[in-house]
């Protein structure tokens, strides 16, 4: 049966979706960040990459934008020195906030 015909084509395209988010991370991250302009011309998108790779082989890790891309004070950069792995519950509790550090 083709997709087009599958009777249940939403729920096969959100899973196939999700299958290629999982696989593709830092692709996905990339488009985020080039709607926000912010990676500058001068980032190394080969050790961004491998920033990612490297968390993706860690089960529960995710990648941290130490300066958050987006947030009311400051814009951050998607650049390898603005990445870092940490634990998914570290990254989820930290959500869009500004470390105390960088805050001032």
């Amino acid at each position: 049966m083709k997709y087009k015909n599958h009777p249940n084509r939403k729920i096969v395209a959100k899973k196939s979706l999700k299958k290629w988010r999982v696989k593709n991370p830092q692709i996905q991250s990339l488009s985020r960040a080039r709607k926000r302009r912010a990676i500058p011309r001068w980032a190394n998108l080969r050790r961004i990459e491998s920033v990612y790779k490297a968390a993706a082989e860690k089960l529960g890790f995710h990648v941290d934008h130490i300066i958050p891309l987006a947030h009311k004070l400051v814009c951050g950069l998607h650049v390898e020195n603005n990445l870092r792995i940490i634990s998914a519950k570290e990254n989820l509790e930290k959500n869009n906030k500004l470390l105390p550090e960088y805050s001032g």
